[in-house]
């Protein structure tokens, strides 16, 4: 199964802070693909981020200093319509594999 690289990105939970990070992605000229946000605790959090270029990401990350990690991640692309998982995770399962 092909991967992707997700980064987990720590930032602080105040107005602006997810809107520098993107502003600072897409003038790195990376395209964001997948997207998760959750707290931590008060006054913090993270966003996993899925991108198109793991490399220019990386380097806009550590232009602002970011703390952030790297992990891979499964990745499958199907079509964008109602049911689209369901069908592709059970048609596996019943050949044998998931």
């Amino acid at each position: 199964m092909p991967t992707a690289k997700e980064f987990t990105i720590s930032l602080e939970d105040k107005p602006g802070t997810l809107g520098k990070l993107c502003q600072a992605l897409a003038e790195g000229g990376v395209n964001i693909l997948a997207y998760q946000q959750f707290p931590h605790e008060k006054g913090k959090g993270s966003v996993r981020l899925v991108v198109d270029n793991p490399d220019k990401a990386k380097a806009a990350l550590d232009r602002q200093r970011s703390d952030y990690k790297e992990t891979d991640v499964a990745q499958v692309k199907m079509a964008h319509r109602p049911g689209s998982w369901g069908v592709r995770h059970l048609g596996s399962a019943t050949r044998g594999s998931t």
